[in-house]
C-alpha cells in the first residue's frame, strides 16, 4: 500500500510540475488582454479587392508577436467614408490593391481622409491606394493628397520584382532586398523636399523609382507601397507590420518582433533572420512572479524537492 501511496504522490508531483511549467510559458500570452491594441480600418468599398489578403498578413504578424509583444493589431472592413466620423476609433486607414487609384478618390469622401491623417491618424496605402493617396498619378489625376511630397507614375506590369531597402531602420528592418509582387503599381518620386524613401525598384520597368515612401499630412504619418508587401505567395509582414506601427506613431516604445524565417511558404528572401529584433532584448516575463505569482512558483519548487527526495531514497 505504502508502495502505491508513493507513486501516486510522484504522479501528482509530476503532474504539479508540469502545469506549473504550462502556466509559466502562458503567462505572456494570458496577458493579451493587456495589450496595447493598433485599430486599422481596411477599406474594403467600390474598387477594392485586397481586404482579405491584408487580415491575412496581419493575421500572421499577431500569431508570432502574440507571446513576444506589448502590442496587437485589429482589424475592421469598412465599405464607407462619407465623414471623419466613420473613421472615429481608428489609429490607421489602409487602402488596399483594387482596380483604379481613382475608383477610390470617387468613393471615398477625400477631406474625411485628410481630417483623419491631419489629426493624427496614419494611412497606408498599397498598390491602388498609393495612386489614391499620392498627390498626383502623372498624366491621369490629382490624389487624396495626404502625401503632399509625393507623385505616382503609372506602370503596367504584373509579376515578380526586387526591392532594395534604404531606411528599413524606420521600419525595425535591416537594409536589404526584398522580392515581392507588383500588380501594376506605381512607381514614386518627389515633386518636392518633405518625404523619406524607404525603398526603391530593383527590377521591373522603373529601376531606381521608389517603391515605398513615407510622407506626412499635418499630424499624421502616411506610407505608400508601390507592390504588395501582402501577398499570400510571396508576403513580407516585416514590412508591413512595420509600417503600421510606425505610422500609428507607436515607433518609439513597440518592440520589433518579426516572423521567423521557417514560417515564410516561399523563400527565404523576405524574412531575412537579419530582420530580426534580438529576442533576448524583448521582456519576455516567462518566470516573472509577478505575472504568474508567488503560490505557483512555490508549488513549483516544493514538487521539485519532492521528486529529488524520492530519488534518494
Amino acid at each position: 500500500m505504502w508502495l502505491i501511496k508513493k507513486y501516486l504522490i510522484n504522479i501528482i508531483c509530476i503532474l504539479l510540475i508540469f502545469v506549473c511549467i504550462s502556466n509559466l510559458y502562458g503567462a505572456d500570452i494570458d496577458n493579451s488582454l493587456e495589450k496595447r491594441q493598433i485599430s486599422v480600418a481596411i477599406w474594403n468599398g467600390t474598387g477594392t479587392y485586397g481586404f482579405y489578403t491584408v487580415d491575412w498578413c496581419i493575421s500572421r504578424i499577431n500569431e508570432y508577436n502574440n507571446a513576444h509583444s506589448d502590442t496587437k493589431i485589429t482589424t475592421t472592413k469598412i465599405s464607407k467614408i462619407s465623414s471623419v466620423s466613420d473613421l472615429n476609433g481608428f489609429n490607421v486607414l489602409i487602402l488596399p490593391g483594387g482596380d483604379h487609384g481613382s475608383t477610390f478618390i470617387n468613393n471615398i469622401n477625400n477631406d474625411a481622409v485628410r481630417q483623419f491623417v491631419s489629426n493624427g491618424g496614419g494611412a497606408i496605402g498599397i498598390c491602388a491606394g498609393a495612386y489614391a493617396l499620392a498627390h498626383h498619378t502623372d498624366d491621369a489625376y490629382d490624389g487624396i493628397n495626404v502625401a503632399p511630397h509625393v507623385n505616382c507614375l503609372s506602370q503596367s506590369y504584373s509579376g515578380i520584382v526586387k526591392v532594395s531597402m534604404i531606411r528599413g531602420d524606420l521600419l525595425g528592418m535591416s537594409s536589404k532586398e526584398f522580392s515581392m509582387e507588383l500588380e501594376n503599381g506605381p512607381a514614386m518620386y518627389m515633386n518636392s523636399d518633405g518625404a523619406i524613401t524607404l525603398s526603391t525598384y530593383v527590377t521591373g520597368p522603373n529601376v531606381g523609382g521608389i517603391s515605398q515612401v513615407l510622407d506626412s499630412y499635418g499630424e499624421g504619418r502616411v506610407i505608400l507601397f508601390g507592390p504588395h508587401p501582402e501577398n499570400e505567395d510571396l508576403p513580407c509582414p516585416n514590412m508591413l507590420g512595420g509600417s503600421i506601427k510606425y505610422v500609428a506613431s507607436e515607433y518609439n516604445d513597440i518592440e520589433y518582433n518579426n516572423i521567423p524565417v521557417e514560417n515564410n511558404p516561399i523563400s527565404e528572401e523576405n524574412l531575412s533572420m537579419d530582420n530580426f529584433t534580438n529576442l533576448s532584448n524583448v521582456n519576455l516575463n516567462y518566470f516573472s512572479l509577478y505575472e504568474t505569482g508567488f503560490p505557483l512558483f512555490l508549488v513549483l519548487i516544493l514538487s521539485v524537492f519532492g521528486i529529488l527526495s524520492w530519488i534518494r531514497k
